[in-house]
C-alpha cells in the first residue's frame, strides 16, 4: 500500500513539475527549458526505479518515505516559488531543487541496496 502511494504521489509530482515548468516558461517554450525540466524530474525517476528494486519491507518503507518527502516538499517549493511568493528569482528553484533531492534519493538507495544485500 505504501509503495503504491509513493508511486502515485511521485507521478503526481512529476506531472505538477512539468505543468509548473511549462507555465513558468510562458509563451517561449524552448528545448533547453524542457531539458532543464527533465533534470528536475530525474530525482523522482531515480527514486521510482530504486523503489521498484526493493524487496524487503524495511527498505520499502525507508525508500517510500524518502520518495514521499521529496515529492511533496519539491512540489510545495515549486508552488510556493511560482504562485505564492512570486519574485524575479523564482526560476532558481528549478536549479536548486535537484541539489537537495539527489542526495536524499542516493542515500536511501545506498541504504536499501546494502540492507537487501545483507539479508541475502
Amino acid at each position: 500500500m505504501l509503495k503504491k502511494l509513493s508511486y502515485f504521489v511521485t507521478t503526481a509530482a512529476i506531472i505538477a513539475t512539468f505543468g509548473i515548468g511549462i507555465y513558468a516558461m510562458g509563451d517561449s517554450v524552448k528545448i533547453s527549458g524542457v531539458f532543464i525540466l527533465l533534470l528536475v524530474i530525474l530525482p523522482y525517476l531515480l527514486g521510482i526505479w530504486v523503489l521498484s528494486r526493493m524487496k524487503l519491507v524495511k527498505t520499502i518503507r525507508v525508500v517510500s518515505y524518502v520518495l514521499l518527502a521529496i515529492s511533496i516538499l519539491g512540489t510545495a517549493m515549486l508552488v510556493d516559488a511560482m504562485f505564492i511568493h512570486t519574485d524575479a528569482q523564482g526560476g532558481v528553484t528549478f536549479f536548486v531543487l535537484p541539489v537537495f533531492q539527489f542526495p536524499a534519493v542516493l542515500l536511501s538507495a545506498v541504504y536499501g541496496f546494502l540492507a537487501q544485500r545483507r539479508s541475502e
